[in-house]
């Protein structure tokens, strides 16, 4: 059972950063906006929204090397997938570069999948080396490339 709830929460965090690619920046200026006004508003990234949910569901959360490990494999191949989906069923509604550009998204999702998920995992086995975020983000850039 513990398995299926690693597995759901994969999903959905995955998933969650793929909203987050669009959610994340309007909340940022949002907030600074607020901040700049005198304002307190906070809104969190919609991964870390996604994630307390899932904590409040009781959903378990990944605690060993390899569970944080597959964890990010399966965000990954989630965030991958998706959006190489999202590309594929908007095509039809760009016209001119970003039409091409929607279309070269689209064009091998399984490929973006595998390399999401490997990416995904070679990041964290990297921090789970002890490097830094940095270095994490530079192999994550850099396995995205290969694959």
């Amino acid at each position: 059972m513990r398995q299926l709830g690693l597995t759901a929460r994969a999903t959905g965090e995955g998933a969650a950063s793929l909203v987050g690619v669009f959610y994340d920046p309007v909340a940022t200026i949002l907030n600074l906006g607020s901040k700049f006004t005198g304002g307190s508003l906070d809104i969190q990234s919609f991964s870390s929204q996604v994630s307390n949910i899932l904590n409040e569901l009781g959903v378990p959360e990944p605690e060993t090397e390899t569970e944080r490990v597959v964890n990010m494999i399966g965000q990954g191949m989630t965030a991958g997938g998706g959006s190489a989906s999202l590309a594929k069923g908007l095509t039809n509604f760009f016209t001119g570069v970003s039409k091409k550009v929607s279309q070269i998204m689209a064009a091998n999702p399984i490929s973006q999948t595998i390399a999401g998920g490997s990416a995904g995992g070679s990041g964290q086995v990297a921090s789970e080396m002890g490097y830094g975020p940095s270095s994490t983000c530079g192999i994550f850039i850099w396995w995205c490339g290969w694959s």
